[in-house]
């Protein structure tokens, strides 16, 4: 489908099959055979072929531009009117033009007076339409090269999307659930809503009448009168939905945040799941450095003992999709999900189910050093503990409408079933702060006692709470960070250098401070949040960095995906672990402790070797070994019978079979072939089956010569 397309996250310049892009971020339609993609770090592809195969092109720019000119950020979104003449957008307000199909590049001069956060671009009738981050809808009618703003929303909201339908019609929508909309190719706008706080990603039509959007938290409108009203679909998943596209079939597909795919009715009623999510992490908890537990979507909870080099899954009681963790470095570590709590006292190894008094979806837990510990769920309810987790009691009930909390008529209490903005945070063992939806919930008795605030200003875009001090805490939002001084009571906003969502934020102090977000950001301040600054990485990544802590001294930021970022520096420089080269110290005298066992078993075992009997020497069934008189010449033919198989262009499977009389010399055949292979360092079986013809003894005799012959004794360092 136009503007669609499934593409493995790998390393490639060539595929027969799939686009190969490093962290894909755009792609647009020429016509039918042509096409431009586009990825992380300036790598652009183009198909002439229908997307049968891909080129790579680096992004190469003219001469008169200079370095500062040309360090891009990350390209979210390309458009070209023909093959020769494109545009593309990146997520520092750079916007590039080509008129050659890609082999050179320019920056626009003129982004409407300074440059904005772009998020969408399009082409329409040899003309380029862009939106941005404040509301407004660039145009440039000279292939690129100047731009200019045409209109901007009312309380410039930020627009996401725009698609035009004809040459006329096209919309965009954007966040509280703007939707604009013109029938004279965008020179002209008019407002729509769909009366919501929907941050919507994209719309797309079926035809004049039929559309839809899409956006976070899963929810999606659909309209049947060209947009002048819209109605929410029924959909239950809660992964935001990025992308949708019309399909010839007369339904929609529309990509989810964890790829999946979903095929959707015209009217939006009915959901077809096509391809299943990928299983995400949604926590991290670090004891130590190296000493971590994650868990994930699907149920699984996984441990690190090398800092997220390599995760394990653990077996745990209850298989459902979990929601966070705390863990301690006394090794004690707590798991919440869906109505379950799970606890361990062995740093993750072993855990068992506990009780919680009511069945609800938790969404957060924070644990203390003291053991205390406390869980948010749906409601919102509150749950506490004085064990680490092993038995828990209700502090606060869910609300079945809005009303105050307390004595205090000014606290504020709502009802936030289905709230996908949680947060939990316990600054000891008496100041703890809770937020779901637009209800603050805070205590300084341990829970005994609670007082609820309202910010209307979160609703659905609030991230991690971070509290310094009982008065003086933080909260990420959507290219911001809230502030507050009063414990909560109210907030200001701090600018950031990113239009990225901050997820987490971790303070050592009232001063030094880092938040992580989506795209792999990270930002640092010095001075509580007045100044935030971008910090670069040693490994860029599209992941979404959803948890950021001090753990020995270092950072350690942790993504959706799995990535572990660390800095030694205090957030200056960050990069991902590195394996150790060098083995530990105890490792040499293990080592040398083997080699001395090893050389006494050895020498045991020539002290113990005897002559041959006098059976052996009068058994003309026993085979020659390598060295006796061989009379027949057998050990010639076993040497090139040898040659033959360890010849490297020899291939199995192969057999060969020996014919002869009784005692004619195929088993001294087979044993002088064994020795010479044995000789070249191979671990040869030779097997008589002759001797086991019973079927029921057969099998048993085969794996003990396999046990013996094939398989090298502990104490054999070699392995030879």
């Amino acid at each position: 489908a136009p503007d669609t397309v499934v593409a493995p996250k790998r390393v490639g310049t060539r595929s027969s099959s799939a686009i190969i892009i490093p962290d894909y971020t755009a792609i647009t339609h020429v016509d039918a055979d042509n096409a431009f993609a586009a990825g992380r770090g300036g790598v652009l592809m183009r198909t002439t072929d229908r997307g049968d195969s891909w080129d790579r092109i680096d992004f190469a720019f003219a001469a008169v531009h200079s370095s500062e000119d040309i360090a891009l950020g990350n390209i979210v979104a390309l458009a070209f009117t023909d093959r020769a003449t494109g545009c593309a957008i990146d997520d520092r307000g750079a916007i590039l033009y080509t008129t050659d199909g890609g082999a050179t590049w320019n920056l626009s001069r003129d982004n409407a007076g300074a440059r904005q956060t772009l998020n969408a671009l399009v082409a329409v009738d040899k003309r380029f339409i862009a939106v941005g981050a404040n509301g407004s809808i660039l145009q440039s009618t000279n292939k690129g090269a100047a731009w200019s703003v045409v209109h901007r929303v009312a309380g410039r909201r930020q627009l996401r999307s725009v698609r035009f339908i004809d040459q006329a019609r096209g919309y965009a929508v954007g966040d509280s659930g703007t939707v604009i909309r013109t029938s004279d190719g965008g020179r002209t706008w008019s407002a729509g809503s769909t009366r919501s706080t929907l941050r919507a990603r994209d719309i797309a039509f079926l035809d004049a009448t039929r559309g839809m959007i899409v956006g976070d938290s899963g929810s999606s409108f659909v309209t049947s009168d060209g947009g002048s009203s819209w109605q929410r679909s029924k959909h239950r998943d809660t992964d935001a939905l990025l992308s949708l596209v019309p399909t010839s079939n007369d339904s929609y597909l529309t990509l989810g945040q964890f790829n999946t795919l979903f095929d959707v009715a015209s009217d939006g009623a009915t959901w077809v799941r096509l391809v299943r999510p990928l299983a995400h992490r949604r926590s991290y908890a670090f004891a130590t450095t190296t000493d971590g537990l994650s868990v994930r979507s699907d149920g699984v909870v996984q441990r690190t003992r090398d800092g997220g080099l390599s995760w394990h899954s653990v077996d745990i009681p209850s298989r459902v999709p979990m929601t966070d963790v705390a863990f301690r470095a006394s090794g004690r570590a707590i798991v919440v999900g869906d109505d379950v709590a799970l606890h361990s006292e062995d740093r993750g190894t072993t855990w068992k189910e506990t009780d919680v008094p009511r069945a609800v979806k938790l969404s957060d837990v924070d644990l203390h050093q003291s053991g205390s510990a406390w869980a948010l769920g749906e409601g919102p309810t509150v749950l506490g503990s004085s064990n680490g987790g092993l038995v828990w009691s209700e502090l606060i009930a869910p609300a079945s409408e809005p009303r105050e909390l307390g004595a205090n008529t000014s606290d504020y209490y709502a009802p936030t079933t289905g709230a996908t903005n949680t947060s939990l945070f316990a600054l000891n063992g008496l100041n703890i702060w809770a937020l779901a939806g637009d209800t603050l919930l805070r205590t300084s008795d341990g829970g005994r006692s609670w007082r609820g605030t309202r910010t209307p200003a979160w609703k659905g875009v609030a991230g991690n709470l971070f509290f310094a001090s009982e008065n003086v805490g933080w909260c990420g939002g959507d290219g911001s960070v809230w502030q507050t001084s009063n414990g909560g009571a109210s907030w200001t906003q701090q600018s950031v250098p990113a239009s990225a969502r901050i997820i987490a934020l971790h303070f050592d102090d009232l001063d030094n401070g880092w938040g992580v977000g989506e795209r792999g950001t990270i930002i640092a301040t010095m001075n509580g949040g007045a100044k935030w600054s971008l910090k670069p990485t040693a490994h860029p990544t599209n992941d979404a960095l959803i948890s950021v802590t001090r753990v020995d001294g270092n950072l350690v930021a942790s993504g959706m995906l799995g990535t572990v970022l660390t800095s030694d520096d205090d957030g200056d420089t960050w990069s991902q672990p590195e394996y150790a080269w060098l083995p530990a110290p105890w490792f040499y005298a293990a080592l040398l402790a083997l080699v001395a066992i090893a050389l006494a078993l050895r020498s045991r075992k020539g002290q113990a070797q005897s002559a041959p009997t006098i059976a052996d020497i009068l058994s003309n069934d026993r085979p020659l070994e390598a060295g006796e008189h061989d009379a027949l010449d057998l050990g010639s033919r076993a040497l090139h019978l040898s040659a033959f198989i360890r010849n490297r262009k020899t291939e199995p499977p192969m057999t060969f079979a020996v014919t002869g009389k009784w005692g004619s010399g195929k088993s001294s055949l087979m044993n002088l072939l064994k020795s010479d292979l044995v000789r070249h360092g191979h671990r040869p079986v030779w097997f008589n089956a002759w001797h086991h013809q019973g079927e029921q003894h057969l099998l048993a005799a085969l794996f003990e010569n396999v046990r013996r012959q094939a398989i090298p004794p502990i104490a054999n360092l070699l392995g030879a």
